[in-house]
């Protein structure tokens, strides 16, 4: 595979993943932390409470880590493409 097909298959992913809603997870034997994930409503990271198992990979360590994934050039580029593909 490429090096643009690899970048390609990246970007997707990362889009995907950013798309998805956010899971709180469920209690379990870990405790609950905050975690961080992109809304798609307000198109921006925000914080929640991760409830310890469970949930999906729209869930972050940190603001900034959600932000230079979801809310970067990289995901606002293949989100357009996306669009313009569409119309």
């Amino acid at each position: 595979m490429s090096r643009r097909h690899l970048k390609q298959a990246a970007l997707a992913q990362t889009a995907e993943l950013c798309a998805l809603s956010i899971d709180w997870g469920m209690p379990c034997h870990e405790p609950p932390t905050i975690r961080y994930a992109y809304d798609r409503a307000s198109k921006s990271c925000v914080a929640f409470t991760f409830n310890g198992c469970g949930g999906n990979l729209n869930s972050f360590s940190s603001m900034q880590e959600c932000s230079t994934v979801c809310s970067g050039t990289a995901y606002r580029r293949r989100k357009k493409r996306k669009c313009d593909f569409l119309e």
